[in-house]
């Protein structure tokens, strides 16, 4: 549902839609899945135009695909994911490309089955955002330009995550 703050500012985190598939032949298997959020996603502006009185947000897009083979021992599995968000639009209908960012990952874990439930041991790398566009510029107090740091690609840190994560079935 759209939001209204004191402003009268609007604002709405859109729609998303998912779809996943898992296909097994013996005892590998491979898992995909795709999400798009933010359809439809925009925030308001105070000064609304003729024709225009908010800006559009981009799309998020995920894709992950998890390949697996189930040993004697338990499953060992692979997971690689790509994420991306498009530029966004301002309430002028001018693209925002410093908004635009890519993203990839990778990780491997192992799963256990047990009596009334299942463990999973993993480890996750993600590389930093990569962000697209031209880098903004602004002017100092001599009125040169300066670029602006870390606006075009990547952008801050990896992130390294070990999950442990443990399922018990009461029923």
């Amino acid at each position: 549902m759209p939001l209204e703050d004191h402003n009268q500012n609007k604002a709405w985190k859109g729609a998303e839609v998912a779809v996943a598939a898992k296909l097994g032949i013996g005892d590998f298997n491979i898992g995909a899945g795709g999400r798009v959020i933010s359809i439809g996603a925009y925030t308001g502006d105070q000064m609304q135009t003729k024709n225009r009185d908010k800006g559009a947000d981009g799309l998020q897009l995920y894709f992950n695909i998890h390949p697996s083979y189930n040993f004697s021992f338990g499953t060992l599995g692979l997971s690689l994911i790509a994420q991306s968000k498009l530029a966004n639009t301002s309430a002028e209908g001018v693209l925002d490309e410093q908004s635009a960012w890519t993203q990839f990952g990778a990780g491997v874990y192992y799963s256990k089955s047990l009596d009334r439930g299942s463990i999973t041991i993993g480890a996750a790398y993600s590389l930093p955002q990569i962000a697209y566009g031209m880098p903004r510029r602004t002017t100092n107090d001599s009125g040169t330009w300066n670029q602006e740091p870390l606006q075009t690609g990547f952008n801050g840190r990896g992130t390294f995550t070990i999950p442990i994560l443990f399922n018990y079935w009461f029923f």
